[in-house]
């Protein structure tokens, strides 16, 4: 894969990532808000004193959820050493964002899907077998 490849993939995979969440977090912390939350960084989650208009036992809060993959677990190389270092970065990303993002209430989960057939793992390296269409091993 050529370096331009690489950098597609990383841009995507995170570039993206990052400049997307850093656009919305105004908004989140609106969110939390508008449901009675104390507004912007805090020691104590607690709601405002004083704010009307929500649901006492609504405990939400703002929420990123980013969907990575398991290929950003795996230590064998399955779809391709970019998609799978891109993908362990967006989940070190997601970590960090929970970490970074609680005293605002605001969460960051990541969900990573494990392998099903697409045309990206249409083969697979640990078997040197394709996937048919029906979704089957060949």
């Amino acid at each position: 894969m050529h370096a331009a490849s690489y950098s597609i993939v990383y841009t995507t995979a995170l570039h993206h990532l990052l400049t997307t969440v850093q656009a919305f977090l105004v908004l989140l912390d609106a969110g939390n808000t508008r449901r009675g939350w104390v507004q912007g960084k805090r020691k104590i989650h607690e709601r405002a004193k004083g704010a009307t208009g929500y649901d006492i036992n609504d405990t939400r809060t703002s929420q990123i959820i980013t969907i990575a993959s398991i290929s950003g677990f795996n230590r064998q190389v399955t779809v391709g050493f970019a998609y799978s270092a891109s993908k362990a970065g967006a989940v070190l990303l997601g970590k960090t964002m929970a970490h970074f993002l609680a005293p605002w209430g605001i969460r960051s989960n990541v969900i990573c899907p494990g392998r099903f057939p697409v045309r990206i793992s249409s083969y697979s390296s640990l078997t040197g077998r394709l996937w048919c269409e029906d979704g089957k091993m060949c």
